[in-house]
């Protein structure tokens, strides 16, 4: 045996360990190389699956929550616009009112009592509305009294004189500055009217004043 067989041995055993572990450094590093390297792909199907699922939640729940918020926005405008409406129509009534006074006010100028105003309409078939203004002007006399005669016409020739009384055909009034007079009239003919005549009597019954109107509501 060579003395210096088992150095030799040793050396060489050094050697090819050192050579393995270079060659080990090498591989490692050129996998990390390579990784580095290499493009990143998407990631597996199920972590998409589950980042799309919780997308989609996510989402959904913040459409409802838009939703939510959008209903009830449509519904407060829809009560502002109702609101406005109902605003419009008293700002309308209020208008047609303080018009009303103020043709009053100016009829009292004069001396007399005048229709100052008349208005029929057909609430149904066969119910007839009608609104009248007497407006008397001056202070003297303190009171006038009489009655009012409303004749129904159509165009093709019909007449007849509305029932207004109890013990008479004619509809009476007293009044001292202005009076507003509603009615109702049933109506019971087979034909329709389509004007009103509005004649005003004294108390004696003589005639003093007198207008005609077209009845409102479509008659046929």
């Amino acid at each position: 045996m060579d003395p210096y067989g088992n150095r030799a041995v040793r050396r060489f055993n050094m050697s090819l360990g050192r050579l393995s572990f270079i060659i080990l450094i090498i591989m490692l590093g050129t996998a990390s190389l390579t990784y580095l390297l290499l493009p990143k792909g998407p990631p597996p199907p199920s972590t998409s699956y589950f980042q799309l699922q919780r997308l989609h939640q996510e989402t959904q729940g913040k459409l409802a929550e838009a939703e939510g918020v959008l209903a009830l926005k449509n519904e407060q405008i829809s009560g502002l616009k109702t609101e406005l409406q109902k605003k419009e129509r008293q700002t309308e009534d209020l208008k047609q009112r303080i018009n009303a006074y103020e043709s009053i006010l100016e009829a009292r100028k004069s001396s007399g009592v005048h229709i100052l105003r008349a208005r029929a309409i057909w609430k149904s078939p066969k119910l007839l509305d009608y609104d009248i203004v007497l407006v008397k002007g001056g202070n003297y006399p303190r009171r006038v009294s009489g009655s009012l005669r409303i004749t129904a016409r159509s165009q093709d020739g019909h007449e007849l004189m509305l029932e207004l009384g109890k013990d008479a055909p004619e509809l009476p009034y007293l009044v001292e500055t202005h009076i507003f007079l509603h009615g109702s009239y049933e109506w019971n003919q087979d034909w329709r009217p389509d004007h009103l005549s509005i004649i005003r009597l004294n108390h004696k019954g003589e005639n003093r004043d007198q207008m005609e109107i077209e009845i409102q509501g479509g008659a046929t």
